[in-house]
């Protein structure tokens, strides 16, 4: 049962992070019509540096789960490299159980935020009047993958402990 919920979240995180990579790829192809608009036609979108930065804030938070699923967030393993597997396994669920602690606070303050600006329809100042709570969509979805992947990593911690001690029995 543990593995299947440890197994689905690393594929939500998995899809949050191809989510990441189109959203890369937008960016890219965003840009580059801008810079054809402006040198060739001297024309402009209007949106290429607004849709920039939003593409740029959601691949950020749909990239955080997948990121930590791979291994990918930077660790200092001076620390890590002098602590036995079991060490490691026991500083592993300290540091996911404080980070899913500041997760779920700042989950929840995402959502209060994204509830706000759909109540209250905010859009942006540019000219594309985008509402804001669309961008906000996104970040809210990236945190919750990201609480998921430190729930999957406690998991997977205190898995990891309790086989490490049934071999020592």
């Amino acid at each position: 049962m543990t593995n299947k919920i440890v197994t689905g979240i690393n594929q939500l995180s998995h899809a949050g992070g191809v989510a990441a990579s189109v959203l890369i790829l937008a960016i890219s192809l965003l840009i580059l019509l801008e810079i054809i608009l402006r040198t060739v036609f001297a024309a402009t979108t209007l949106i290429a540096d607004e849709y920039a930065a939003y593409f740029l804030a959601c691949l950020v938070f749909l990239g955080l789960a997948y990121t930590l699923k791979t291994e990918g967030h930077i660790r200092i393993r001076l620390l890590l490299s002098r602590l036995s597997p079991k060490g490691q396994a026991y500083l592993n669920l300290i540091c996911s159980a404080v980070a899913l602690i500041f997760l779920i606070y700042l989950s929840w303050h995402i959502r209060e935020l994204f509830y706000a600006s759909v109540i209250s329809d905010s859009r942006s100042l540019h000219p594309s009047r985008t509402p804001i709570y669309i961008p906000q969509f996104f970040l809210l979805v990236g945190s919750f993958l990201m609480t998921l992947q430190l729930g999957a990593n406690i998991l997977t911690s205190i898995i990891s402990l309790r086989s490490s001690k049934e071999q020592n029995e």
